[in-house]
């Protein structure tokens, strides 16, 4: 489907100095069966001219919700799909979605925490189950990556409207992790934006026996200073970046704790959204000598109609998660997330 290009920018609610934008960019969304992602959405505009349920342009009061994603085993060389819904919303509400479908009730009406069915009845929108919000519900069992776009009517007298969250919900472990929406607004020279680009940015390392590190990546097109997307409607689902580890832009790959440079780099690609473990991205011969962890840049290269990444690290342990259970030798009682935007 065809979607307008965006430019990044911030604005300012009249009076308030908080940002909000025409479009709300969700780079990292998971579900498996153990795993959901809760979607934050607030409207703080007053009457709505969005879309009608067709798409068109604001004739209604609906927003448009695009998840793109790839089904498990989700291959970080794996092109995405994508779905498309028109959902309604209203001036001031705040929606909190479900994306996998698994803490929502039938009563919920495709929205939680007993959020009344006026301008949030996505039942009647909502034609695979019958009920509530099934945009990757029907992948919950086997396991899926997305990201996820929700895009208001580009009207230049109602824009900058949007400002979303997300928590990444591990309920088999009870433990989550979470960021606030790229709030991304059309027609505007400049703003902020969370995307990481050549050379790369300084990262660290805990120690792999105790402790994942992992990168969700999520490729965008950054060739115009001031675009997130470049012909989005082309290349959505298939925008690529490679990302490697460089500790100098020469042949190491990392320090160690001990300020040793490791040689050695392992490059891999990913195409609309994925994981890398740090612990692959070593050479095998430098992985001894990195076993208490340390410190790297991690750099994403050119690699189809894209030339950087937003990135989120993760660092996560404890009992049951396939590591020692410890930190620093010291027993670890649950599960614990740590995720923090690259940027």
């Amino acid at each position: 489907m065809k979607l307008t290009k965006i430019a990044l920018g911030v604005a300012l609610a009249a009076g308030v100095t908080a940002a909000q934008a025409d479009s709300l960019f969700f780079p990292f969304v998971v579900v498996s069966p153990s795993v959901t992602t809760l979607v934050s959405v607030i409207h703080h505009g007053g009457a709505v001219s969005g879309y009608d349920l067709a798409g068109v342009p604001y004739a209604g009061e609906n927003l448009h919700w695009q998840v793109v994603y790839k089904l498990a085993p989700a291959a970080n060389n794996q092109n995405c799909d994508d779905h498309n819904y028109y959902l309604p919303t209203s001036g001031k509400d705040i929606q909190t979605v479900d994306l996998g479908g698994v803490i929502s009730k039938p009563g919920d009406y495709g929205v939680l925490f007993n959020d009344p069915s006026f301008s949030n009845n996505w039942r009647a929108v909502t034609t695979a189950t019958g009920w509530g919000y099934d945009m990757l519900a029907s992948a919950t069992a086997t396991g899926a990556r997305a990201y996820l776009i929700v895009q208001d009517a580009d009207k230049a007298a109602d824009m900058n409207r949007l400002s979303g969250f997300a928590m990444v919900y591990d309920y088999s472990a009870g433990a989550s992790w979470g960021y606030k929406a790229d709030e991304v607004t059309r027609n505007v020279a400049a703003g902020d934006h969370n995307y990481v680009a050549a050379p790369g940015i300084q990262v660290h390392m805990m120690p792999f026996p105790e402790v994942f590190t992992r990168f969700f990546i999520t490729p965008v097109n950054s060739a115009a200073p001031a675009q997130l997307y470049d012909n989005m409607d082309a290349n959505f689902g298939k925008m690529a970046t490679q990302a490697m580890l460089s500790a100098d832009g020469a042949g190491a790959v990392a320090y160690n704790r001990d300020e040793t440079a490791l040689s050695g780099h392992l490059a891999d690609g990913v195409i609309c959204t994925g994981v890398l473990d740090v612990y692959e991205m070593l050479p095998e011969l430098s992985k001894g000598k990195l076993v208490d962890g340390g410190w790297t840049y991690i750099v994403p290269s050119d690699m189809n109609a894209s030339d950087g990444a937003v990135i989120a690290e993760l660092e996560y342990g404890g009992p049951n998660t396939g590591r020692a259970g410890t930190l620093n030798g010291h027993p670890a009682k649950g599960a614990f997330n740590n995720a923090f935007m690259v940027e």
